[in-house]
């Protein structure tokens, strides 16, 4: 517990210093469990961070720090609502995978139930952002894996590299429950092996290219590059017409059967864990 006298110069304090160096003291008297003394103080600055967060004139990577701040000094329902508000809807892709990725700045059980609320306004890269998030603590991954079990999400929310990383998870219950979940975690390239028989022969036939190109932006961009165009999460794709049909077949049917190693998925665990 602070005296009254430290009270009264740490206000004054707070009162003298810029706003960035303000909240970051007040995220220290949070860590001492002494922000209840300037309770005015610390709302003031939650008002101004969601102001920030939420000002379309601001450049993006200031309105993400501002949420992870906001998530930070005060990771309640209502803060865990504003930046959720800010993620969904008319928000770029990179502003809204920004700012869930900020949510896991807190500690806030209630992060997984806010996040699974809204699940269904997140777009595909939200989506994908949101479920790094909810990966990140064992009570939010429990949250995650009980809303696939009882139908609330998909199994196919959740692509094939997020299941390897839950049934890869070091809490083994939570890792055999989606092992369980990912149907038992049978390598992919073995169930679709059936497919890729069945449809072998369509690599023989005469493509089109218009067609393909409509294919290529609903459905790949969101993951791959190709002359430039699209998302770069996945191999860049120009060029690829130089290989034989059936093996671009094959990737499309099986786009897992082979990896290169730029984009094999590593967890890495610290050694303070």
């Amino acid at each position: 517990m602070l005296s009254e006298e430290q009270r009264d110069g740490t206000r004054q304090l707070l009162a003298a210093v810029p706003e960035t160096v303000r909240v970051q003291l007040l995220l220290l008297l949070t860590h001492w469990k002494a922000d209840g003394d300037f309770a005015t103080e610390r709302t003031a600055a939650v008002r101004a961070l969601t102001a920030r967060m939420a000002d379309p004139a601001r450049p993006e990577a200031e309105r993400i720090e501002s949420g992870r701040l906001l998530v930070r000094l005060d990771g309640g329902p209502e803060v865990l609502g504003a930046v959720l508000d800010q993620s969904t809807g008319q928000a770029s892709p990179g502003l809204a995978s920004g700012l869930l990725g900020a949510l896991a700045s807190g500690r806030d059980p209630a992060t997984a139930t806010a996040i699974l609320s809204e699940w269904n306004r997140l777009t595909p890269a939200g989506r994908r952002a949101a479920t790094g998030t909810l990966m990140r603590r064992p009570e939010w991954t429990r949250s995650l894996l009980d809303a696939v079990e009882s139908g609330q999400l998909r199994r196919s929310d959740l692509g094939p590299q997020q299941w390897q990383q839950l049934r890869n998870n070091r809490n083994r219950e939570l890792a055999r429950r989606a092992a369980t979940l990912a149907g038992g975690g049978a390598p992919i390239s073995a169930d679709r092996e059936a497919v890729v028989k069945k449809l072998a022969h369509a690599a023989a036939r005469k493509g089109d290219a218009t067609r393909g190109a409509e294919l290529y932006a609903a459905n790949c961009a969101v993951c791959h590059t190709f002359n430039g165009k699209g998302q770069e999460i996945g191999p860049d794709l120009t060029g690829i017409g130089a290989r034989p049909a059936d093996d671009i077949l094959m990737e499309i049917l099986d786009p897992n059967r082979s990896v290169e190693a730029n984009y094999v998925l590593w967890t890495l665990t610290t050694r303070d864990g």
